[in-house]
């Protein structure tokens, strides 16, 4: 809460007083005593008219009433100014700055600015005006929409804690803070009803402006009010310090790996499936987005919007993985939800071009990378397809089994038996690397004959657990997702709509959703052979 200052109140020689408070109310940037802020707000409320009038009378100018006006012009206030200078004692320049039409809005000002030519300043009072400055010039982040900046690489960042960056990725790291509540803004909310405690800040380590651009470009389609979506990351704000580049988003509680591992499966509950669909049918939905699916029709697109007709609007995440969907907690429900992360390879095309991108050019993760990349010779969207399929298999493998049967080496089944986790017996059965004179060396987990099942699958089928809508999701993905052909594999949009269907009969037929039915898998074979 701000106290303003009384003029009355200020014992004699009022500039060190003032200086004085100025100094109290500043606040370790980054958690560094050496390099602090002043919090929005705070001047405003040492500086107020009376205190200003009482500054310029001790420093004996002509007309007070005046001059503090100018200070205070909310067109062009040099209030930052004017508290720099009271810093540095020399109170008494404020009216030059004024003069040669100087304002905070042209903050931070560079030695060699032709204002401080116009008066006899010595290289000492430059240097000192130009490092104190950057004191009251901290950053506000308007997070009701996207902006950039470009700062120098001394501005003061308003984060209150010491930045400890983990979570390497692969153009960047990650570090979790705390932004000084003064300097947020959110549509709807004043500064005290809407805190959010932290964020993510991703630093972009290759110190090139390439991957950042990229990156940026890719998120900018999905993080405005009419195109963001609740299953896909969100950028709220992007700034350069100095030549280095980062990103800020919301702060998730982790990855989905770590939510399996902190948050054990219940499959015995019913509302737990209920949920998980939602979340698969979510993630498909965004990626559809990402995939240009359900983009408006040209006719149908507000005249604001107009896309110029190269438009890249047709994306390809690259790297579908448990590490790059992170989970976070609904505000309103409780619930958790997860969002896609992660862009670093996200790519956008116009109409046409694509599945124009050769596969020698794709970065990849190996346990989920699809048979395409080695064989190409071009990678098409339906590389995202194969990828949220190994993911989905996992999901289903967790909600089954629980986390060892996922990540472990082994895990223990109901009957007391060890068996090989999930991980294990992809890695144990992949062919990679298929660097085998351009012929592949078959992944034996996946790339079968129309004839066969994964045995993974059939063993979940198997699952006491394992009800008819888990059967049928199954079944969408290993006949429709994980498909050694790209060609063969469903498009975004329909594994959307074939999750849509399972969820919606979930909804309408709790049998159907809930009872385990262990041999259903059976007639799914007999299916399969016949068809």
């Amino acid at each position: 809460m701000h106290i303003p200052v009384n003029a009355s109140d200020l014992p004699p020689g009022v500039l060190p007083s003032i200086a004085k408070q100025i100094r109290s109310k500043l606040i370790p940037s980054c958690g560094d005593p050496r390099s602090k802020f002043l919090p929005v707000g705070e001047l405003e409320s040492i500086l107020t008219h009376d205190v200003i009038e009482s500054v310029l009378q001790e420093i004996l100018v002509s007309e007070p009433a005046d001059l503090s006006t100018k200070i205070q012009d909310k067109d062009k206030p040099t209030l930052k100014i004017f508290a720099t200078l009271i810093l540095i004692e020399q109170a008494s320049s404020i009216g030059q700055f004024i003069e040669h039409g100087v304002s905070d809005d042209q903050l931070p000002l560079a030695p060699e600015d032709t204002c401080f030519q116009n008066w006899h300043w010595g290289d000492y009072q430059i240097d000192s005006f130009c490092d104190s400055q950057y004191m009251l010039t901290a950053p506000v982040f308007n997070f009701t929409k996207f902006q950039h900046f470009e700062l120098d690489k001394s501005f003061r960042m308003p984060f209150l804690e010491r930045l400890e960056w983990k979570a390497r990725g692969t153009h960047g790291e990650i570090a979790k803070v705390k932004i000084h509540p003064h300097h947020e803004r959110w549509e709807g909310h004043s500064i005290s009803d809407h805190r959010i405690s932290y964020f993510a800040v991703k630093r972009f380590t290759s110190g090139d402006a390439t991957e950042f651009d990229k990156e940026q470009t890719a998120l900018l389609q999905f993080s405005d009010s009419r195109n963001e979506h609740k299953n896909l990351i969100k950028l709220l704000q992007s700034y350069q310090l100095g030549d280095e580049y980062y990103m800020i988003f919301h702060w998730a509680q982790g990855n989905l790996a770590e939510f399996w591992e902190k948050h054990p499966s219940e499959p015995q509950k019913k509302e737990g499936w209920t949920w998980l669909i939602q979340q698969c049918l979510g993630m498909s939905d965004g990626l559809s987005k990402v995939h240009g699916h359900n983009r408006p029709p040209e006719r149908l697109r507000d005249s604001s919007e107009e896309i110029e007709e190269n438009v890249q609007d047709q994306g390809r995440h690259g790297d579908i993985k448990p590490e790059n969907i992170l989970f976070f907690k609904d505000t309103e429900s409780s619930e958790w939800y997860f969002v896609i992360a992660d862009f670093t390879l996200m790519r956008f095309h116009a109409d046409g071009t694509i599945n124009n991108t050769h596969a020698s050019q794709i970065d990849y993760t190996r346990m989920y990378c699809p048979p395409e990349v080695e064989l190409g010779p071009n990678v098409t969207q339906s590389y995202d397809i194969w990828t949220l399929g190994c993911v989905y298999l996992e999901i289903i493998t967790w909600y089954l089994l629980g986390y060892d049967a996922v990540r472990n080496d082994t895990f223990e089944t109901s009957s007391g038996h060890k068996e090989l986790s999930f991980r294990s017996r992809r890695q144990k059965e992949d062919g990679y690397p298929l660097h085998s004179g351009g012929k592949h060396s078959g992944d034996k987990f996946f790339i079968l004959s129309r004839r066969s099942t994964p045995r993974w699958v059939r063993f979940l089928r198997n699952n006491e657990h394992c009800s008819d809508a888990i059967h049928d999701f199954l079944a969408l993905i290993v006949n429709h997702m994980v498909v050694p052909s790209p060609e063969n594999r469903y498009s975004m949009d329909k594994v959307r709509e074939e999750l849509q269907r399972i969820a919606s009969t979930c909804a309408n037929d709790t049998d159907y959703c809930y009872t385990g039915n262990p041999q259903g898998f059976l007639k799914r074979w007999i299916f399969d052979l016949l068809f």
